[in-house]
């Protein structure tokens, strides 16, 4: 959770469901091939799927146009430019949706959960299936 995270990190945020993500794909082979938005939209309904857990918000770069427009497909919108520890960033929320919502992640996040399962609990990440 985001509350209380310290070292200047989101000190005004008062909501105590808030949580946060960031991630990274390193190899470039993998890029504009939609792995980040599908592991993205995977692992909020994961975390959403939690009672406790009323939004998740993530802060890229506002240069970083590729992980803006995915995290949009993931279902995050943008809230408004913000200061952190690490320099300017584009706060974005995504809030607890409708239980339709929720189950149609839900089965994105099964097929990913799936693919784990099915290599042994070592997943390849080049040969994941996420529906791409």
């Amino acid at each position: 959770m985001v509350r209380g995270s310290g070292d200047g990190w989101w000190e005004q945020e008062a909501d105590p469901g808030a949580g946060g993500i960031d991630q990274f794909l390193c190899n470039a082979d993998q890029l504009n091939r939609g792995l980040r938005s599908a592991m993205v939209t995977a692992f909020t309904a994961l975390l959403l799927s939690d009672g406790r857990v009323t939004k998740i918000q993530t802060d890229p770069s506002p240069e970083n146009e590729r992980a803006i427009r995915s995290y949009k497909r993931a279902g995050f919108e943008a809230v408004r430019e913000v200061d952190t520890p690490d320099g300017r960033a584009l706060l974005m929320i995504k809030a607890r949706t409708d239980k339709a919502d929720q189950v149609a992640e839900g089965a994105v996040q099964q097929q990913v959960l799936a693919d784990v399962h099915a290599s042994d609990g070592a997943p390849e990440w080049p040969r994941l299936n996420l529906g791409i």
